[in-house]
């Protein structure tokens, strides 16, 4: 009992580390009524990651969005800047070896992949076995390009450009997945099908890597889809018009369609 009394106490010491701007403070779950009293039980997700995890307290607009015929409950351990190795060395180790997940949900460093393959790839392989050794499934949170005009496409690195970007970012989650047996939420690539099809929603903060509103919508979206097998629900939460919110959820499920072929 003190062993889990201290894991909760360093979780909740890094869930309050490295916030942005509208941080992820407080896990959730969605509202229960009676209509949904017969659904299955709330699955629970452990979302490990970083900034493009808490900004707009992603996992809470996940379980608000999630269909009441397959809820979700969500927690996190997110630290801003970390890299998959960080969280294979930090609190997300011992929260993940605690149980109780049905689902883990790992994204790294958004340059990571492509940075430090070999560290990601090792990082990645360890912190997935893990989760299923505590019995989770395990879900890629996969990132995204950086706005066209970043500094980080003078990096050789980057591939020069936002597709080249994305592609190796799409290969690297890929890569793990299937290392791993694991399933990939294609976040960044339903950001591209998005920048393709509506150029003028803006997807990114002003810093040009981190989400707007909308960009957090999507993922959510994606995820949503990507961990409950159903489309997500109309819940406004965030301060997006009904009409921005229908084609981010239309793009997210085609996005989840195509990774699923």
């Amino acid at each position: 009992m003190r062993r889990r009394a201290w894991i909760l106490t360093l979780l909740a010491s890094v869930a309050a580390c490295g916030r942005a701007p509208r941080p992820a403070t407080t896990d959730a779950a969605p509202p229960v009524d009676a209509a949904a009293s017969d659904a299955a039980p709330p699955r629970a997700v452990l979302f490990v990651g970083n900034s493009y995890t808490y900004y707009f307290e992603l996992p809470v607009e996940v379980a608000a969005l999630a269909a009441p015929a397959a809820p979700l409950t969500t927690t996190s351990v997110t630290v801003g800047g970390a890299a998959l190795r960080d969280h294979w060395n930090g609190a997300a180790r011992a929260a993940i070896a605690a149980g109780g997940h049905a689902i883990v949900v790992l994204q790294g460093q958004s340059q990571e992949p492509l940075l430090d393959a070999a560290g990601f790839a090792t990082h990645a392989d360890l912190l997935a076995g893990a989760a299923t050794s505590a019995g989770a499934e395990v879900v890629f949170y996969q990132t995204w390009a950086r706005r066209a005009g970043d500094p980080f496409y003078a990096d050789p690195a980057s591939g020069g450009t936002p597709a080249a970007m994305q592609d190796g970012l799409t290969a690297g989650y890929a890569a793990a997945a299937t290392r791993t047996q694991a399933r990939v939420a294609p976040v960044g690539e339903a950001r591209r099908l998005a920048l393709a099809e509506a150029p003028t929603l803006e997807l990114f903060d002003p810093d040009g890597s981190h989400p707007s509103a909308a960009g957090a919508y999507l993922a959510a979206a994606v995820l949503v889809e990507t961990l409950s097998g159903q489309p997500p629900t109309d819940a406004p939460r965030l301060e997006l018009d009904a009409a921005t919110r229908a084609t981010l959820r239309d793009v997210a499920h085609r996005a989840v369609l195509a990774a699923a072929r």
